[in-house]
């Protein structure tokens, strides 16, 4: 695959996508603000960023396609952001491809809970059919994965460095 393309919200492609994994609603653009967090790390930092400066982590999806010599396909990531106090969004995580800019689709159900061994994420989704679900790039047939944290894990040292508690990570009621 190449690097992804942000689609414009109103595309035939991004209508499959939302047929396809039942949404309604619209899809916005949303600007890319540096708040100094590090990419791929939105649903901790966009938490991070509401328990210092108020506001809310709302989940949602981050829309991009990717076209190769066999066509193009939407995937859409979990992704994060930030709500702030007056109610506009932000994304606070750079793009892992560059740019100012993401497609980003609200979905206050898909949120992050706690389990035994780690947190339920979901998997990314395609506008295809019959191959709906990704993770890390692989068609899957599960909605959901475990994210588990190990002591010293890329994903623990960041949280570290950033005085973030794995306790606060978990979707709330207060915070997102």
């Amino acid at each position: 695959m190449t690097r992804p393309l942000l689609p414009e919200p109103n595309d035939d492609e991004v209508a499959d996508w939302m047929r396809v994994n039942a949404f309604t609603g619209g899809a916005e653009r949303l600007i890319y603000q540096n708040e100094g967090y590090e990419p791929r790390y939105c649903h901790m930092a966009s938490k991070h960023h509401a328990l210092q400066q108020g506001g809310r982590r709302v989940h949602g999806w981050a829309i991009w396609r990717f076209v190769d010599t066999s066509g193009s396909i939407i995937i859409a990531e979990h992704h994060s952001v930030w709500e702030a106090p007056s109610g506009v969004l932000i994304d606070v995580t750079p793009p892992a491809s560059g740019g100012s800019e993401i497609l980003f689709l609200r979905d206050d159900g898909a949120t992050i809970s706690l389990a035994e061994s780690g947190f339920v994420m979901h998997t990314d989704r395609t506008n295809f059919a019959d191959m709906p679900r990704m993770l890390r790039g692989e068609p899957v047939p599960y909605e959901f994965w475990l994210l588990s944290i190990q002591k010293g894990s890329p994903q623990d040292l960041y949280a570290s460095r950033m005085g973030f508690d794995w306790a606060d990570f978990p979707t709330s009621p207060d915070f997102g």
